[in-house]
């Protein structure tokens, strides 16, 4: 659970800190959240020495799903949004679901994770907008 990220995190980081030397690190990703150009790297360099990456079903489904978006983006000729920045992007992203795909996944609570109906991410597409009345409307008695 996403709860637990930061906690999992410290205790590998301890018990892999001793014996076998492997960074840790977090990998995490919302909708909103500004694509980190180097993210790709730092996965590529963790592969490359054997680390251990931390991260939730949530950012997993938010990359795929950005990614996805933005192909659409780049592939749609009315879009106008299109910038060297999506592209660049996507391209990034794509290089991180190339690492993930190679890589050996533990999956705690995976009966939730794969479950259709309790592993659902609510992801909209397009502008955002304000819905009618809104911030007035969840303050009507």
């Amino acid at each position: 659970p996403a709860e637990l990220l930061d906690m999992a995190q410290s205790v590998l980081a301890s018990v892999f800190s001793n014996i076998i030397i492997k960074g840790t690190y977090t990998f995490q990703m919302t909708r909103s959240d500004d694509m980190d150009s180097r993210m790709a790297d730092k996965l590529d360099r963790a592969t490359h020495n054997g680390d251990i990456v931390l991260t939730v079903p949530l950012a997993v489904k938010s990359l795929m799903l950005r990614f996805i978006e933005n192909l659409i983006q780049i592939n749609d000729p009315r879009a106008r949004q299109r910038s060297p920045q999506i592209n660049a992007d996507t391209i990034n992203m794509g290089r991180i679901l190339e690492i993930f795909q190679e890589a050996v996944v533990l999956i705690d609570e995976v009966d939730l994770v794969l479950h259709p109906l309790k592993s659902e991410l609510n992801f909209p597409v397009g502008h955002k907008d304000l819905i009618h009345f809104a911030p007035t409307r969840w303050d009507l008695p």
